[in-house]
């Protein structure tokens, strides 16, 4: 892996913050790291969340998690511009360009879910959290199904 798309990649675990791709330079295959490290790491951070409610934690205690989550997603639709359709072992499937509104719908609703959770383990409701939570997962799949190869 290019020392770029390292870096990129490290950026994205290390700080969610949105950014834009673009202003970097990246090339195609350093995008698709970004992208891909962004997923691995809110895959990580909803089997962390799945674990501590398993183990009785409450709604708060998972703050922090949310909030990385909420950052990720937020900063996943931007990781998609031209020119990064192939390359770099993209599962990502055309339809995100040539259906582009479908693919930020699908975002907005995963954002819209994680949003609730975030708001969920802000008031520290637990029972909200947990049913919150299950909500969450399906929108990735909903995404999944249009937008990623399998």
């Amino acid at each position: 892996m290019k020392p770029v798309a390292l870096f990129l990649a490290g950026l994205m675990l290390a700080s969610p913050i949105a950014i834009s791709l673009n202003a970097y330079a990246a090339t195609p295959e350093e995008t698709i790291a970004a992208r891909k490290a962004n997923r691995k790491k809110a895959g990580d951070l909803s089997d962390a969340i799945k674990k501590a409610l398993a183990g009785g934690a409450s709604a708060g205690s998972q703050l922090a998690a949310v909030q990385e989550m909420d950052d990720l997603a937020r900063a996943f639709p931007a990781m998609f511009p031209a020119g990064t359709e192939t390359g770099g072992d993209t599962k990502a499937l055309p339809a995100i360009w040539s259906n582009r509104a479908g693919f930020d719908e699908a975002s907005n609703n995963g954002i819209a879910a994680i949003d609730k959770l975030l708001a969920a383990a802000k008031s520290d409701d637990t029972a909200a959290f947990t049913k919150q939570f299950a909500e969450v997962g399906p929108t990735c799949g909903a995404c999944h199904r249009n937008y990623k190869a399998r």
